[in-house]
Order: C-alpha cells, then sequence, then structure tokens
C-alpha cells in the first residue's frame, strides 16, 4: 500500500513468530543426559549435511524470547543423501547458563522412501536469561544417519552445532 518492495524473509514464519512465546519452560532435570554425553559418534564436520542455522529476531533484548530455525541439508557436491531405513534425525540442546529452551530432545520422523535428499527442520525456543549481556550461546548437536554417493556408505554421524543469539 505505501509502494514498498517487502523484504524476503530467509524462513517462513511459524511458532513464536505466530504466536505468543511460551510462558513457562520444562526445566531440564538434574544429570539428564542426551544421545551421546560422551562425544563417541563420528563427526561430521559438513562434509556429508550442511547445518544452516535462522535466530526470530535477529536480536533480543535479555529476559525475550527467540526462536531458532535449524535446517539440515545433505550436500549436492558430495552426493550424500538420508539413509531412510535407520532412526531419524536427533537433535540434543545443552543450553548455557542464563539460557532455558523449550524442549531439549527432538526427533524428525523418517519419510518413506528409502533414500531422500529434503532439508530436515528442527525449530526450538529459546528464553533468555534477563542478567544476559553481549551475545547468548547455545550448544546442540545433530545425530543422524547418512550415505556417501549412490549406493555409498551409510554412516552414523554426529554434528556440533552452536547459535549465537545478539542481545541488544
Amino acid at each position: 500500500a505505501r509502494g514498498e518492495t517487502p523484504v524476503s524473509l530467509p524462513v517462513d514464519p511459524g511458532g513464536a513468530e505466530l504466536a505468543a512465546p511460551a510462558s513457562s519452560f520444562k526445566e531440564a532435570g538434574a544429570g539428564e543426559e542426551g544421545p551421546d554425553p560422551h562425544d563417541r559418534i563420528t563427526h561430521d564436520d559438513g562434509r556429508f549435511i550442511r547445518a544452516d542455522i535462522t535466530v526470530v529476531p535477529p536480536r533480543v533484548s535479555p529476559g525475550d524470547t527467540a526462536r531458532v530455525h535449524l535446517a539440515l541439508r545433505p550436500n549436492v557436491e558430495t552426493k550424500a543423501h538420508w539413509n531412510n531405513e535407520a532412526r531419524g534425525l536427533v537433535v540434543w540442546v545443552d543450553p548455557a547458563d542464563g539460557l532455558t529452551v523449550d524442549r531439549r530432545h527432538q526427533t524428525v520422523v523418517n519419510p518413506p522412501q528409502e533414500v531422500s535428499r529434503e532439508a530436515r527442520t528442527v525449530e526450538l525456543e529459546v528464553r533468555v536469561s534477563a542478567e544476559a549481556v553481549g551475545a547468548a550461546k547455545l550448544s546442540a548437536y545433530a545425530l543422524y544417519y547418512v550415505c556417501e554417493d549412490v549406493g555409498g556408505t551409510c554412516l552414523y554421524r554426529r554434528q556440533d552445532i552452536s547459535v549465537e543469539i545478539p542481545l541488544r
């Protein structure tokens, strides 16, 4: 109506962008461990799966909530693809002090075909403490079954994911 060109969004609005932030988050249990607590699974440095991270809004005030969109995509250069005959993608979040998340453990169910190359997405809501300064940092990791090229070896891999949430 004002004759301006709309700004394109990196991800479609959803979850926290369309609804009010959660009024309370379930606190993680004391001593709760993720699926690979001792970091024993071989790491993927992005050779097979690329992780794209978007934080909405891009800057938050201390005490506010942000939505983190994590998209995991097979690397087309290495012809990697998901192995859907094994378990689905698992994401485990380790929030730093001063951060709380709506869910620490999330899974993405595999599609029915044996292999695929779609992006797999996970969203989480993060609340930053009112005392936070500088930037809030969130650590997570993804566990997944991925295959090399057509007819290649299928592997179980871990990818560490670091999310930085700039503060106002």
